[in-house]
């Protein structure tokens, strides 16, 4: 950006929101947030393990496509910091994790606790029905 560009941008007037619109979407969001956390299956074994576990069909390894070649077919890791954190928020970070890379489920699922940190890992996988 160009000096000049920051400086708009910097001294742009803010609008106000309406705080009706702001709820709604704070309802809506979670609504959303809750139904990935739903439909985003983590197992510790295998795809046909994850088969077995879902009854949803057939499962397959994420490949890779154009747009997100570089995320879609390595080891998702996240992390929490252990400290006033349980096993289900690194779930539920995981299951996010998975969903923004276009996979609803993670296969070799595995929590481990290090260094003050509680990690959460999975192979990208994708049920089909």
């Amino acid at each position: 950006m160009k000096f000049l560009d920051l400086l708009i941008e910097r001294f742009r007037p803010e609008l106000s929101v309406k705080q009706e619109i702001v709820e709604r979407e704070k309802r809506a969001d979670s609504s959303r947030k809750k139904w990935i956390l739903n439909h985003v299956y983590l197992s510790k074994g295998d795809l046909k393990q994850l088969e077995l576990e879902t009854k949803e069909g057939f499962a397959y390894y994420a490949s890779p496509d154009e747009k997100n070649a570089r995320f879609r077919c390595k080891r998702v890791k996240v992390s929490i910091p252990a400290k006033g954190n349980s096993k289900e928020k690194a779930e539920e970070k995981l299951k996010l994790e998975l969903h923004y890379r276009g996979c609803n489920a993670g296969v070799f699922y595995r929590l481990s606790q290090r260094d003050g940190s509680l990690y959460a890992e999975a192979v990208p996988a994708i049920i089909s029905s």
